[in-house]
């Protein structure tokens, strides 16, 4: 017997509500830059967060800055850059960066192993990630991320899931 999803309540003022953006609450696009935020969802939002009473924010792999872009005119509360920057008051400044930037040596090997073939896109996210993807038709993709940890940590890492790139 399959049981019924539950309706939410009717006030929404005692939940906090984290969205995660791509892939979620957003489709997947061919490309980072791609996506489409419909005034139905940007409406839905904004409603969402007054009923929520400023309990809800974004999670996002994205900078806080991308993700007003794609949903101006809302600056809600978020947590961008998979958690290095934080802004916790809608249209509020950003507090510091909670990590040091990828180290620049390191983006460089990242944009050599990125012109290896068609298909492979880089996305440099600044201070958190450092992103290589490449699309195949019909079986999703496969990404490969070094957090700024430490150079030699992430070095690894990328050498572990980029093998599969090359």
């Amino acid at each position: 017997m399959v049981k019924p999803i539950p309706s939410l309540p009717a006030a929404l003022d005692q939940f906090a509500i984290l969205l995660d953006v791509d892939g979620t609450i957003l489709d997947l696009a061919p490309t980072p830059r791609e996506v489409f935020v419909s005034h139905t969802l940007r409406d839905t939002l904004a409603r969402l967060w007054e009923r929520t009473d400023g309990a809800m924010a974004f999670v996002s792999g994205r900078p806080v800055s991308e993700l007003d872009l794609i949903f101006s005119p809302l600056q809600l509360p978020a947590i961008g850059g998979h958690g290095a920057e934080l802004r916790t008051i809608a249209g509020g400044a950003l507090g510091a960066p909670r990590l040091p930037p990828l180290d620049p040596a390191l983006k460089r090997r990242f944009a050599a192993i990125a012109e290896a073939g068609p298909g492979i896109v880089l996305e440099d996210k600044g201070i958190t990630v450092q992103k290589l993807r490449q699309y195949f038709a019909g079986q999703g993709l496969l990404a490969c991320a070094a957090l700024p940890a430490g150079a030699a940590q992430g070095e690894r890492r990328a050498r572990l899931c980029c093998q599969d790139l090359l």
